[in-house]
């Protein structure tokens, strides 16, 4: 999806854009756009974004495959713990309605029912019976969620927890790392390093002092890669760490 997204910005942005000095194509008239127009620095400009909103959807990928929302919200559990539960049970409502709305067309399909076949009264009556199926399904996933809370005796006196989340100092170490690459990213920027221009004309792709900074950061991002790597093949030190 963050290529598809990025692509689409790469080529959108050179049609609306119609800065920059080095022109690369004249085109006709346009309805909606005017004179079509392409420019270098548009193209670079359009690339540069593509690449960036692909690497924030990749970003928020990755966290959501490694790590669980409910031990996100769990961090917060200790002095929100209503909060924490409210977040986390309104999390798990789509994706369990997504997957109940799933299974009850499967059943339908099954039993004969094409939800593209017939007329809108048709169709929006056979989508109300799918509705009708998930109020059903929600009021009694609410209903057992209910139960198992009163079970466990939830808001009755004081909370206990049955796994608690060890933070371990690979954890730091990581942490460590991470923040030191943000806090050189921050001092780079505040002091002019990386700064690139567009328009009217496009600036120095990189320059030596520039790759020194980035070869600071990119040291300190790949030091949890190493870590894993000695996790997984040095016993000692995973004995240590």
């Amino acid at each position: 999806m963050g290529i598809w997204v990025a692509v689409f910005v790469m080529i959108v942005n050179p049609l609306v854009a119609q800065s920059g000095s080095t022109v690369l194509f004249n085109g006709p008239e346009l309805p909606v756009l005017g004179r079509l127009r392409i420019t270098l620095e548009a193209i670079c400009y359009g690339a540069t974004m593509g690449v960036r909103l692909m690497a924030i959807i990749l970003t928020f990928a990755l966290y959501n495959a490694v790590v669980h929302p409910d031990k996100v919200t769990g961090l917060f559990s200790r002095f929100a713990w209503k909060s924490s539960l409210l977040v986390s049970l309104a999390t798990r409502m789509i994706p369990t309605t997504a997957r109940d709305l799933y299974g009850a067309r499967e059943v339908q399909q099954m039993r004969g029912v094409d939800f593209s076949s017939g007329s809108l009264r048709e169709r929006i009556k056979k989508y109300s019976w799918l509705v009708e199926v998930l109020l059903y399904t929600s009021l009694e996933g609410s209903l057992e969620t209910a139960e198992a809370m009163q079970a466990r005796g939830f808001g009755s006196g004081r909370r206990s927890s049955y796994y608690r989340e060890l933070v371990r100092p690979r954890d730091y170490l990581c942490l460590f790392s991470s923040l030191a690459a943000f806090a050189v990213a921050i001092y780079a920027r505040w002091k002019g390093y990386a700064d690139f221009t567009f328009y009217p004309r496009l600036d120095s792709f990189i320059i030596g002092s520039d790759l020194i900074w980035l070869g600071v950061i990119m040291l300190c991002l790949v030091f949890p890669l190493i870590l894993s790597w000695g996790w997984k093949h040095w016993p000692y030190l995973r004995s240590k760490i």
